[in-house]
């Protein structure tokens, strides 16, 4: 007997440290250890149960034979006959009219296609009708077991698995055509409200018996909420909320239980309190919370920050819950703590980061010092003598650029340096000679070139044979020891 109670024991450690819910929120708000490792525990048995009774790839619908089987027709009378039936074929067609021995889709819940199937799931796990559950739109608190609607309100299906905004589900007629998928994975952004199960931790490990009769919803019980000014006051720290709710259908002892939930401005939940009453028979009542009050949500708010809750009521077994509100505490900020987040350089700014006591912050930027260091440059274009060129300096901090230019080349000009290699000597005298042994007077041009910027030997402003007599005069009086002539050029 202990060896098999060991055995049964590591059975199920196994099963519930290989089944990680990452979806439930706060779970130790919720229930202690052990009822929630039976959770899980009945939630696998559960979605293993309906994995084998509705298998991925089959189609959620049934052949047609009479007129009363058709989808419409069930769901109009919210019919569940079909709700556990399963086919190889897809639906023939969505418009309501197949022919006799096509396939339509089956009903549950008063929903056919996605939405019927999403509510089959659901009734499937928890045992309850997905109609009766509340909408809820504080997205970031949905869970395991959860019905979804998403895809901009489109389309319907059931959370089996979530990690972190990853959430795995189960599906029906995403083709259109009923058919059944598991394990499609969605992001939590696409939800656009859920439905949670009022029993979440009540269920066991036994599945739920199939083909139920559906329970309606009754219609004749109508809530509207609206802010009970008398009562309603924000503070720094702590806030009464407060609630008329004006009641239809409603007798005396129906209304069982208020409560109220508490969310950070991103959805997720503070805090809950309930409470057990029995009112009815007005036909309103009147509801408020202090926030900090010890026997109700004891909880400390924090200044100048958005909180958003709900104020619920179980009617006849149902909860009906007041749309969910954003308040902002009174107060402000201030900001007495910095810490550098980031420091600026000579060309990007820094940030600041500056805390109030209350774990609040902002950031502030720091502007950059301006101040760079730069290298001793790269000539990215030579100058030319006709062109400025580039010297392109980058700073060692940043690595920003900057451009100078560089002035073009002026070539130095030696005056009786005919041929321009710089230099005076005979041979400009031969090429001056050339120059004008070969000059035409009726161009004005000679087919010998010189550098004639250095030819006014004689410095009158032009160029010609008075200047080849000063050169030769140059020479002929050029003392090649000092290397110096008594006759100036230029």
């Amino acid at each position: 007997m202990k060896n098999r109670c060991f055995v049964l024991a590591l059975c199920f450690a196994v099963l519930v440290s290989a089944f990680p819910l990452h979806s439930v929120a706060s779970p130790a708000s919720l229930a202690d250890a052990a009822t929630e490792a039976a959770f899980k525990l009945a939630f696998e048995v559960r979605i293993t149960a309906l994995r084998t009774q509705f298998p991925n790839g089959k189609f959620w619908n049934h052949a047609v034979y009479e007129d009363n089987q058709r989808a419409d027709v069930l769901l109009a009378n919210w019919d569940n006959t079909y709700g556990d039936s399963i086919s190889d074929t897809p639906c023939a067609t969505h418009n309501g009219q197949p022919e006799y021995g096509q396939y339509d889709c089956n009903a549950f819940d008063g929903g056919i296609q996605c939405f019927g199937f999403a509510n089959r799931i659901f009734y499937g796990i928890f045992g309850e009708y997905a109609s009766k559950q509340s909408e809820r739109r504080d997205i970031q608190n949905i869970s395991v077991g959860d019905w979804i609607r998403v895809e901009n309100d489109t389309h319907s299906a059931v959370v089996i698995s979530r990690n972190n905004d990853i959430l795995t589900i189960v599906e029906g007629n995403r083709d259109e055509h009923c058919k059944i998928v598991w394990d499609r994975e969605i992001n939590l952004n696409t939800v656009t409200y859920f439905k949670h199960a009022s029993n979440y931790y009540e269920i066991s490990s036994s599945t739920v018996s199939s083909d139920p009769t559906p329970v309606s919803i009754d219609s004749s019980v109508t809530v509207t909420w609206s802010t009970y000014t008398d009562k309603h006051w924000i503070g720094e720290t702590n806030a009464v909320l407060a609630k008329r709710a004006d009641l239809t259908g409603v007798g005396d002892g129906d209304v069982t239980k208020l409560g109220i939930n508490l969310y950070d401005s991103d959805g997720k939940k503070l805090k809950s309190f309930s409470e057990d009453v029995s009112y009815g028979k007005d036909s309103y009542f009147l509801v408020w919370y202090d926030v900090n009050l010890s026997t109700e949500l004891n909880y400390t708010l924090t200044h100048a920050t958005t909180y958003q809750y709900e104020i619920f009521a179980v009617i006849k077994g149902e909860t009906y819950f007041s749309p969910l509100e954003s308040f902002k505490t009174t107060g402000s900020h201030s900001y007495d703590k910095t810490e550098v987040i980031s420091a600026p350089t000579c060309g990007k700014d820094g940030q600041n980061k500056k805390i109030c006591s209350c774990g609040a912050y902002v950031t502030e930027s720091i502007p950059a010092t301006g101040e760079h260091s730069w290298d001793a440059g790269v000539v990215t274009a030579p100058p030319t003598e006709t062109e400025e060129g580039v010297m392109t300096y980058t700073c060692t901090v940043c690595g920003e650029p900057k451009t100078e230019k560089i002035p073009v080349v002026v070539k130095e000009t030696v005056i009786g340096d005919i041929n321009g290699d710089g230099i005076v000597n005979d041979l400009d005298l031969v090429r001056f000679i050339k120059f004008f042994a070969d000059y035409d007077d009726a161009t004005g041009a000679s087919e010998v070139e010189i550098a004639i910027d250095c030819a006014d030997c004689n410095g009158d402003g032009t160029v010609d044979d008075l200047d080849l007599t000063r050169l030769l005069l140059y020479f002929a009086n050029y003392d090649d020891e000092s290397g110096t002539s008594t006759v100036e050029l230029g």
